[in-house]
């Protein structure tokens, strides 16, 4: 993507990043030169404090550099995004959750949609002139032909576009248009979700629909992996953060359970990395519905998928509705993220699982309001493999099991 650009002379990049330390892709963008129109934010900041200061300091005076510095507390120029520009026109767009960090690239569970339709990567260039124009003020005020959403149809694929902060209060995060029209489709599903979430928070989040909807209908097949589930996880200092969407069910789990052990050596920096993970593991934000159904839909970008991101954060959402090819992609890699978690997660030593839960159990006792439902004995113990054809049998009888196989298309 980027080695492309810079070898096309006549291509300009406009980028709105949240992250930016990770060294080769600063030398691309250092080789892009004034060809590169970079709106670079403060990251995580805390107390004024510049996340991205040394990548400005490099890029000062090589690039079109312009910096969003957000001073207030846990409020985030959040996007991901880089459009690609020829002769004036914008010709595509680059989005999703990867930040453009060692973690980010390396460590944690991302994903990047590159969308080859110049009607969206206009939509995400006028995007960026608002926010270019906007300079460190938040939220972005209204910028001239530039709207909050876009909704094109080519081809009977359609991409409707979000940009956040919506110009609402958080408590009413439900109306925001994103949040809306996501939950609808939510709402629509028939066959069933696969999601992979950060942080959505609960209260109007797309993860409290997802869980009202598999509760009404415990015929979907219902599969995510939440890195911070606030069904499971009522404060920072909780130790079941992790959490499994199964069905109507929320599981909980750990890191100690969902991440391998590795030694950390300041002369291996891919090992290092990973033995300093932190607090994310999950950082892609994906929800699929009905991949294989008349009606598939994927959602993705830097949004994280909760009022948060809708009313506060600057932020990306796209939804692309009716794209088969894609939506099976995207089902194939959410669910073999779902897959690695989970059978870590039942190939755990027991008594970890069951301190998960019963950590679980005890902040519920205590009062802490944990929303949804959770079972206290979500799986079977795994007896090893079996000499018979047996094992096929419950893909036939048991009903959670028959909706899976109708969700991959098996009928």
């Amino acid at each position: 993507m980027m080695e492309a650009a810079i070898a096309d002379k006549k291509m300009h990049i406009y980028a709105s990043l949240f992250e930016l330390s990770e060294p080769t892709l600063i030398g691309y963008l250092e080789q892009l030169g004034d060809r590169c129109h970079l709106i670079l934010a403060n990251g995580t900041h805390e107390k004024g404090s510049d996340e991205n200061a040394n990548a400005a300091k490099t890029l000062k005076g090589k690039v079109d550099l312009h910096r969003r510095i957000l001073s207030q507390s846990s409020v985030y120029a959040h996007n991901k995004f880089v459009v690609f520009v020829t002769g004036g026109a914008a010709i595509r767009v680059w989005t999703g959750s990867t930040n453009w960090s060692p973690h980010g690239v390396y460590t944690q569970v991302n994903n990047g949609l590159m969308v080859s339709n110049a009607d969206v990567a206009d939509a995400y260039l006028g995007e960026w002139k608002r926010l270019e124009a906007a300079g460190n003020t938040t939220p972005p005020p209204a910028f001239e032909n530039v709207q909050e959403q876009y909704h094109f149809t080519k081809s009977g694929v359609s991409t409707s576009v979000f940009f956040s902060p919506h110009h609402i209060p958080k408590v009413d995060g439900a109306n925001s248009p994103d949040i809306h029209y996501a939950a609808a489709l939510i709402r629509g599903a028939k066959q069933g979700i696969l999601t992979l979430m950060l942080d959505p928070g609960w209260t109007n989040s797309l993860l409290q629909t997802i869980r009202q909807v598999s509760e009404a209908d415990r015929n979907l097949y219902v599969r995510g992996v939440v890195n911070s589930d606030p069904t499971v996880n009522p404060g920072k200092n909780a130790t079941d953060t992790v959490g499994f969407l199964h069905g109507h069910e929320a599981i909980p789990s750990n890191y100690d359970i969902v991440l391998p052990g590795t030694a950390k050596s300041p002369d291996e920096p891919i090992e290092d990395y990973l033995g300093r993970v932190g607090i994310v593991v999950v950082h892609s934000k994906i929800i699929v519905i009905d991949p294989l159904g008349e009606h598939p839909v994927i959602m993705t970008g830097s949004h994280n998928m909760g009022v948060k991101a809708a009313t506060i954060n600057d932020d990306n959402l796209i939804i692309i509705e009716n794209d088969r090819d894609l939506a099976i992609a995207y089902a194939v890699s959410a669910i073999s993220v779902v897959n690695h978690f989970w059978w870590r997660h039942n190939m755990a030593d027991p008594e970890k699982r069951k301190a998960a839960q019963t950590a679980h159990h005890k902040l519920r006792e205590k009062g802490h309001s944990l929303p949804g439902i959770t079972t206290k004995s979500p799986t079977t113990e795994w007896k090893g493999l079996q000499t018979t054809d047996v094992w096929q049998d419950k893909f036939y009888r048991d009903s959670s099991q028959v909706s899976e196989m109708q969700f991959w298309g098996v009928k």
